[in-house]
């Protein structure tokens, strides 16, 4: 489609095969929602959102540890609640992996000349470095639970 100003204008719902241009050449997006864009915004947003979580759990666990409060059923629940929150996380990182490609999205890429490449990054495999931490603070949630026990039975002691 000729653009009034004599530019060619692609229709989205066709994508160039092979391309041969000479001259100047400006590209411009048509812009609109794409599903690749709409998911990883909200990858983004979920994951923005449970590393707030956590920086909230783990400013409560601090600051009972300085009031000397570690090992209370609160300070427990709320390590317990850091691991699991660490665990969603791996979760969202394999779902992004394994639902965010972008060729799995129907995002397109298009590449032009012999230097420019307009491809999207995506995953490149399984990270299990946050199942990993996150069972290593629910063991830590199960000491302090533990250390909950010995303490409770400590103040009985006469």
């Amino acid at each position: 489609m000729t653009a009034d100003d004599g530019t060619y204008v692609n229709r989205a719902d066709v994508r160039p095969v092979a391309v041969h241009w000479g001259g100047e050449m400006e590209l411009a997006s048509g812009g609109g929602w794409s599903p690749w864009v709409a998911f990883t915004l909200g990858v983004q947003v979920a994951g923005l959102a449970l590393a707030s979580a956590f920086l909230f759990l783990l400013h409560r666990v601090l600051s009972a540890a300085a009031s000397g409060d570690v090992f209370s059923p609160r300070a427990v629940a709320r390590v317990r609640g850091m691991g699991w929150l660490l665990i969603a996380g791996g979760v969202l990182g394999f779902l992004e992996w394994a639902l965010g490609t972008p060729s799995k999205l129907d995002y397109g890429s298009s590449q032009f000349g012999p230097a420019a490449d307009l491809s999207a990054p995506g995953p490149q495999s399984i990270d299990l470095t946050l199942f990993a931490v996150g069972a290593l603070v629910l063991l830590l949630a199960q000491v302090f639970r533990h250390g909950h026990e010995v303490e409770s039975e400590r103040r009985m002691t006469i």
